[in-house]
Parts: structure tokens; sequence; C-alpha cells
């Protein structure tokens, strides 16, 4: 039993590995496609090439497809939550406050989880898992509050924005392990794509940006090349993950204190390794203190 919980843990910890990868070097490549397009426009064409993507696997049963009556409003509401209302939040948060105050914020994501999973979902953490959780916040907040372009500038609006969507996020944590108990992870992630194509693309649609988005996207294959990076890497990939690595810990907080952890660390990397961007000592403490707070989750994931 103890070597099964152990093998467990290890597969957990690496599921959530791949989306820390994933997520802490999509600001690379956003910087490529915000030159061009909108973020409504990202995200309406990455979702959809995510969508088609996925269906042809499906299609080439390459997975099979869980949908049932039973199950169906559950999984697209989860697709509500993550794929529509999380990154609409985070969008319209960021532009009221400021990058740091977003970093910050979503440092809270694995707390909230764990709030939710006690109150709702019978998930307890204990002391150790708790002290985990707040080793990687601090962790955070020392690399953040001491950069150089540090700003705690912003609208209360902006505030609450950023509030709603760390507990949205914590929410589809939960709601992901609940669901992970019956369907497979693909699935969950199916009505992901599925559910950010058609909302996603029916705003920009309504806003008349639709075909004017694809059009410069089939013109500029670089354009192409980011979308399908955020499409298959960042989406299908990553959140397949995600959603298989919640299913299986114990407790889904800490499995999404080890990835936002770690995505924490990969992005501050690959900032100061790709883009050159400036790093003083607090980066490197706080990359450290947040490293120290993700091996104290895996030992209870």
């Amino acid at each position: 039993m103890r070597d099964e919980q152990r093998n467990n843990a290890i597969l957990v910890v690496i599921l959530t590995i791949i989306p820390a990868v994933g997520w802490g070097l999509v600001f690379l490549v956003m910087d490529i496609l915000l030159d061009s397009l909108a973020p409504l426009q990202i995200l309406a064409s990455r979702w959809m090439l995510a969508a088609v993507t996925i269906l042809i696997l499906a299609a080439l049963r390459v997975f099979p497809l869980q949908f049932s009556k039973e199950n169906i409003g559950y999984l697209f509401l989860i697709g509500i939550v993550q794929a529509v209302l999380y990154p609409l939040l985070e969008i319209f948060g960021l532009s009221l406050t400021s990058a740091s105050i977003l970093s910050i914020f979503e440092s809270l994501v694995p707390s909230f989880t764990v709030i939710l999973g006690a109150l709702f979902f019978h998930k307890k953490t204990d002391r150790q898992g708790v002290l985990s959780i707040l080793v990687v916040i601090a962790g955070v907040v020392i690399c953040t509050v001491f950069a150089p372009d540090f700003s705690a500038e912003g609208k209360i609006l902006g505030y609450f924005l950023v509030l709603v969507s760390v507990i949205d996020s914590a929410l589809y944590s939960q709601m992901v392990a609940k669901a992970g108990e019956t369907v497979n992870a693909l699935t969950i992630t199916t009505a992901l794509c599925l559910t950010g194509a058609v909302m996603h693309n029916g705003i920009v649609f309504a806003q008349g940006d639709g075909f004017e988005t694809y059009r410069l996207l089939l013109s500029n294959w670089p354009l192409l090349g980011a979308i399908a990076f955020l499409s298959i890497g960042s989406s299908i990939l990553c959140f397949t993950a995600y959603n298989k690595a919640m299913a299986l810990a114990r407790n889904p907080g800490l499995a999404a204190n080890i990835s936002g952890g770690l995505a924490t660390v990969v992005g501050a990397a690959a900032g100061i390794f790709i883009r050159h961007d400036t790093a003083g000592l607090y980066t490197v403490i706080g990359m450290i203190v947040i490293l120290a707070g993700v091996a104290l989750s895996t030992r209870k994931v």
C-alpha cells in the first residue's frame, strides 16, 4: 500500500512538471502574438485549433470520449470556469493592475484550492501541506516585490477581478479532481477546448474580427506556430497532464502548489536567460524559497 502511494505521488509530481514548464514559457510566445493580435483573438484561435486537433485525435480513436448524459453538463461547466471565465478575468484584471500584482495573487491559487477542498469537496490538508503552500507564496512575494519593475498600482476593480480569477482557478482544480474519478483526463480537456472555442470565437466574430484573425494566422507562419504551441502544448498537453494530476493527487491543493511554484521558477528563469530580464539576489532567493515549498508539497501530494 505504501509503495503504491509513493508511486502514485511520483506520477503526480511528473504530471505537474509538464504544465509547469509549458505554462511557465507561455509569456515568451505571448510576446510574439501580442504584437499582431488582441488578447481575445489569441484566445479564440488558440482554443479553436486545440478543439480541431483534439476532435481529430478522438475521431482516430487515439483516446475514448467519455461524455454521457450524467456528466456532460458538469464537464462543460468546468470548461466555462477554466477556458472562458479565467482568461477573461485575468485579462481585464491585469489591465487594471499590474503583472507584479497578478503574480502575487496567482500564488494564492493553491491556498484557495485547499480552502475550497475543505469546505465543499471533503479534502483536508495537514500542517506540513499548509506550510509548503505558505513557503511558495513567500518565495513568489520575494521574487515579485523586490523586482526592479514592481508596481502595486491599480484600481479596486482590478484587484477584485484578479482575486476572483484566483478563486476561479482554485475551483477548477477541485472540479477536475472530482470529474477525474469517473472520466479520463482527455475527455475533460476536450470539454475545455470545445467550450473555449465556441465562446471566444463567438465574442471575436461578434466584434467583427473573426475572419481577420484567421487571415492573419494563415498568412504568417511564425504567428501560426506560436498559436500551435498554445493550442497543442499549453492547452491539450498541459491541461491533460494537469487534469490527470488533480484526479490522482490525494490533495489537489498541493499538486496545484507544485505546478504553480515550478511554473513561476520556469518563467523567471526563462525571462533571465532568454529575454535577459534584470535579476538580482532577491530573485535567486525567491526561486530557492519556492523550490523549497515545492519540495515540501511533494511529500504530501
